[in-house]
């Protein structure tokens, strides 16, 4: 089975503790500040569903400003074995995944995240930074 991404969404936070995941501030589309540049935390969440006996594959998160003046990536190795308490006849696992985030904004405007499993684009989530009013 090859992996497939489930879910994901930016939060304020998020945490995976066990089996379960926690955000708080969950999906939010526009984020404020006084003036920029800027740097504001916020967490990526996501859950990518596979079979635990499938071998680890890569998931890059890569982050653009408006501009492109920011373009930040970082990859990260997901193990499906590691997922706890397989389900069903093909052993599927759900692997919960956060990543906190605490970039430099250079402007306002809108900013991109996106999510690629094995270099694959599978989602980008959007969201605006806005002077606050």
């Amino acid at each position: 089975m090859e992996p497939e991404l489930d879910y994901a969404f930016l939060a304020d936070y998020a945490t995976v503790a066990g089996d379960r995941l926690t955000a708080v501030g969950a999906s939010f589309t526009r984020l404020t500040a006084v003036s920029v540049p800027t740097q504001i935390p916020f967490s990526l969440a996501a859950r990518v569903r596979a079979s635990a006996d499938d071998e680890d594959f890569p998931l890059e998160v890569r982050v653009t400003s408006p501009d492109e003046q920011l373009d930040i990536s970082t990859e990260f190795t997901v193990s499906p074995s590691d997922a706890k308490h397989p389900y069903g006849d093909d052993r599927r696992v759900g692997v919960l995944i956060t990543l906190s985030l605490n970039l430099p904004m250079p402007s306002f405007g809108l900013y991109t995240v996106r999510l690629l499993i094995k270099g694959r684009e599978v989602r980008d989530l959007k969201f605006q930074l806005l002077p606050e009013e």
